[in-house]
């Protein structure tokens, strides 16, 4: 990887850009799937200083355009792939049993680990969380919201505070659930165009 000089000099228009800006840019854009410690290190930096829940969140406001377009590819995958789709969830599932001693053998396993990579790259440490909100708005708020309304359908079968608990969490769920704010949207537009 070149360091910050040599990319200067094939690209001067970001020579106005700080260190610290032109890193953070270039860390977000092109080697977020690496841990920053060893972005750093490969372009001589000194270690980053974690950023902050503030700057995340600013952050995630200039992406969420992005964000948003590649969450809509993510969604259209399986529609226009299903045969790839359905081949990739079976295998993540034979790997998963494999890991659990379910099923023998060990040749789907490497779909398992790298489910598993992306998760701990997404969610593993704090500021794997904080850079995914950063770069990943509308993909962490979906996350989440599987998450959050997953919980709902699995605790409110258990009775008294817990199932109010549970109806609580769904509802923040379905609060952050882009699909459910995008139909929303698109409802109160269609509404407003009557």
């Amino acid at each position: 990887m070149p360091g910050l000089d040599d990319f200067r000099s094939k690209y001067p228009q970001y020579n106005d850009m700080s260190d610290a800006a032109l890193s953070d840019a270039l860390y977000n854009k092109h080697y977020n799937d690496m841990p920053r410690s060893e972005f750093d290190q490969k372009l001589g930096l000194s270690p980053a200083k974690s950023q902050s829940w503030l700057s995340a969140g600013a952050s995630a406001v200039t992406h969420i355009p992005e964000s948003t377009v590649e969450f809509g590819k993510n969604i259209a995958q399986p529609f226009i792939h299903p045969v790839e789709t359905a081949e990739s969830l079976g295998n993540l599932g034979l790997g998963v049993m494999e890991k659990l001693g379910v099923k023998s053998g060990s040749e789907h396993e490497k779909y398992a680990d790298a489910f598993g990579d992306f998760l701990v790259k997404r969610y593993g440490s704090m500021d794997a969380v904080k850079n995914t909100l950063a770069t990943d708005p509308v993909g962490m708020a979906a996350d989440l919201s599987m998450f959050l309304t997953g919980g709902e359908t699995a605790l409110v079968r258990i009775p008294a505070t817990t199932g109010k608990v549970a109806e609580t969490v769904g509802a923040v769920g379905r609060m952050v659930d882009p699909l459910r704010a995008g139909g929303k949207l698109a409802t109160a537009g269609v509404a407003a165009g009557e």
